[in-house]
């Protein structure tokens, strides 16, 4: 009886002395931050058609709340046919306006398995640069204001942690880790004295969600 006893407490010491040591891990390991960053180009419209551009900084805190640093931008062209002789129609893109904006957003992400979608609204500095024709003489004309920038987001990453690779096959690591790349579509636009919008695709890189 004291046999099996002594084994008995030897077995729930173990069994203890293992759970401890599993907490003790678990503690010691944290998880990562959600910190990424992306980089985008697609078409857009506004007083002009033009294409998008522009590079996001992301940080997810607490269960969803996403702040982003965005450096937007957007040139638009204006389509004028240019006669040769002999007369040959030539489209000729003339550059009509240049936008930049420098805005802080807010808004919701929500990450699953190995894709997420975010809409986030802000406040913005905008640079205008536009080009007036007057008796065939082009001359810049610059504005500043606030805007307000709004975006939408889907991209996908990884699900789990894996080696870093480069072009998908050339291993970057040893090991397993959290940090990774994404892809995907973004619908982008900044409300202000002038106005633009576009859909993008977005690529990036850094931690996506907790591992």
């Amino acid at each position: 009886m004291q046999n099996q006893f002594e084994k008995t407490l030897f077995i729930l010491l173990l069994l203890v002395f293992n759970y401890s040591n599993a907490q003790d891990s678990l503690k010691s390991v944290k998880p990562n931050p959600i910190v990424f960053f992306e980089g985008y180009a697609g078409f857009g419209g506004g007083a002009t058609s033009g294409v998008v551009y522009g590079a996001t900084l992301n940080y997810q805190v607490l269960e969803n709340d996403l702040f982003t640093f965005r450096l937007g931008g957007f040139s638009g062209f204006e389509n004028k046919v240019f006669s040769m002789d002999p007369p040959v129609p030539v489209p000729v893109f003339n550059k009509a306006q240049h936008i930049m904006d420098y805005g802080l957003l807010y808004g919701k992400r929500w990450a699953k398995n190995g894709h997420s979608l975010s809409i986030s609204a802000g406040i913005s500095h905008v640079h205008w640069n536009h080009w007036r024709n007057e008796e065939n003489n082009y001359y810049t004309v610059k504005d500043n204001s606030l805007g307000f920038p709004f975006e939408l987001n889907f991209k996908w990453f990884k699900k789990e942690k894996r080696r870093l690779m480069a072009y998908g096959f050339i291993p970057l690591t040893s090991r397993q880790v959290s940090f990774g790349g994404s892809f995907g579509f973004k619908l982008v636009g900044n409300i202000s004295k002038t106005n633009y919008f576009g859909i993008a695709i977005s690529s990036g890189f850094g931690w996506h969600k907790k591992y």
